[in-house]
């Protein structure tokens, strides 16, 4: 199997563009005979991602790793796409795939913190102090160059009078 590079690039809403040289702007960019399933899931998943059609992406995603668990590129789309849903058991799942795959790579420890802090915003805005804490201790401990998550985490333990 080919190492294949995991980062995007942003591009215009619509259109999205993958460090191995893909480049998808919609679903029509899919030929119907490509030789291998999870080849072509992997591609409607990019498209639907690149079009804002998260669930879709997931869904792709999530056949494609069926075929190919292996594939770290589609797994990080996957990640990202439930990350954007605010799926938050099913991202945790996926990001601890990615790290457990490549331990040393930052960049999934950065996702991984980035979806913490996301998760404690949430819970901050419904009110649930408590897990808002966890979260950004979560956050911190799993990248701690996040200094969002500190900041937010001094925030709420202050307001609490920890």
């Amino acid at each position: 199997m080919r190492q294949k590079n995991l980062q995007m690039r942003a591009a215009p809403r619509g259109h999205l563009q993958f460090g191995d040289g893909h480049d998808f702007l919609s679903l029509k960019n899919i030929p119907d005979n490509m030789a291998n399933s999870a080849d072509r899931e992997a591609s409607l998943a990019r498209a639907a991602f690149a079009d804002g059609d998260f669930a879709g992406a997931h869904r792709h995603a999530s056949i494609s790793i069926e075929h190919d668990p292996a594939d770290m590129d589609i797994r990080l789309l996957s990640a990202r796409s439930v990350i954007e849903l605010a799926l938050w058991p099913e991202a945790l799942a996926e990001i601890g795939h990615l790290i457990a795959a490549r331990p040393h790579e930052t960049q999934f420890r950065d996702l991984l913190a980035s979806c913490w802090f996301r998760i404690g915003n949430a819970h901050g805005n419904s009110g649930q102090k408590d897990a808002a804490i966890a979260a950004y201790r979560n956050a911190a401990q799993s990248a701690p160059r996040q200094v969002d998550a500190y900041i937010r985490l001094g925030e709420l333990l202050m307001e609490s009078g920890n």
